[in-house]
């Protein structure tokens, strides 16, 4: 009955052929009327309609920062960012401040649904107790260098905007811990799709403005092409959703697992396919995907498909999926907190592939 209450609300943006951009900008525009109200209609709002208040606040402040980038650009005007501030300012007028403790746990309780988190924390007062588990003790002293924290389609630009006579893989090799060749690679292709590069893997006029803005360069295009084009406000809703989580509660979404290669990969798979927990009777059809490096470029086309009404999609991911590319439809994400690593062994002179956390 959820399942089907929500499907139903979510249509219910759709209505008249609406795309599922054109939905996100129907809801959004609802909820923004709603929150004028006040905080109790606009709550009243979301639990009719099965929204995210968290995503939609988010969708707010990103339609602001967006229009600021522009604005810095010369492509809009700094009052029409000013607007959308005090829009974002009246909102939380009406919010009244901070949370109470009853509505902070039912908000961290929708937060995120289904993310396993690598430790947890308890706020009581001005007190903060961490509960670590084994995966703290193992934790590495130094965090993964930034190079391989960011996207890497914005490196790659990065890069480019540098060193324009060298190419982006011989650049990021010469690093003391380079990012995976394949999502290099996978990046670039991407980059090269959007017109932000040529075929001589330098910056085009698209691409030089792409680099100076702060957000992923599919979104940047389609704000720099939504100011051109005068139609800015719907397309800077389309972009902020697109930038955060689902704007609807659903439980239908994909869900992706993130482990550390692709053996883990096949036995994860061996497990589900043969689990009898999972049976179809009980958790409906699945639809289990591997990624990795080693696929063909169909098979990893498979994973951006959407399944058969009723499917549940599952795609095991190594963390080349978590830099360098998006898969829409995913609303769960589970992370192992374990990925490889190249490491080099100074006693016996050679690098290789390891664990950590």
């Amino acid at each position: 009955p959820d399942r089907e209450a929500a499907d139903a609300a979510r249509s219910s943006f759709a209505k008249g052929g609406k795309s599922d951009h054109m939905a996100a900008v129907a809801a959004y525009n609802m909820w923004a009327r709603a929150s004028a109200g006040g905080y109790a209609e606009t709550r009243a709002f979301c639990e009719k309609n099965f929204v995210n208040m968290q995503a939609m606040e988010a969708v707010q402040a990103s339609r602001a920062d967006f229009a600021a980038a522009l604005a810095e650009l010369g492509f809009i005007s700094h009052t029409y960012v000013a607007h959308l501030r005090g829009q974002q300012s009246r909102r939380s007028g009406h919010r009244g401040g901070v949370m109470d403790n009853e509505e902070a746990a039912r908000c961290n309780r929708h937060a995120d649904n289904g993310r396993i988190l690598k430790w947890a924390v308890w706020i009581k007062g001005s007190e903060c107790a961490y509960a670590s588990g084994r995966q703290h003790a193992l934790m590495e002293g130094q965090q993964a260098p930034e190079m391989l924290r960011v996207p890497l389609d914005a490196l790659c630009m990065q890069v480019k905007a540098i060193l324009e006579n060298q190419p982006v893989h011989e650049a990021l090799a010469a690093a003391i811990t380079p990012p995976d060749p394949v999502a290099v690679d996978l990046a670039v292709q991407k980059l090269r799709g959007l017109a932000a590069l040529d075929g001589e893997e330098r910056l085009t006029p698209l691409g030089r403005h792409l680099v100076r803005m702060p957000v992923d360069a599919r979104v940047g295009k389609m704000l720099l092409f939504g100011a051109m084009m005068r139609c800015l406000d719907p397309v800077l809703t389309i972009a902020a959703a697109m930038s955060g989580r689902s704007l609807f509660f659903s439980p239908s979404g994909a869900i992706l697992v993130f482990l550390p290669g692709m053996g883990e990969i096949q036995k994860l798979m061996r497990k589900l396919q043969s689990s009898h927990r999972l049976d179809e009777a009980e958790v409906g059809p699945l639809s289990i995907l591997p990624l990795h490096g080693s696929l063909s470029s169909g098979d990893q086309k498979r994973v951006f498909q959407q399944p058969p009404p009723g499917v549940r999609k599952i795609v095991l991911a190594t963390n080349v999926a978590e830099t360098s590319i998006t898969i829409d439809d995913v609303l769960y994400v589970i992370d192992t907190g374990r990925h490889k690593e190249m490491r080099y062994d100074s006693a016996r002179g050679l690098s290789s592939l390891e664990d950590v956390w």
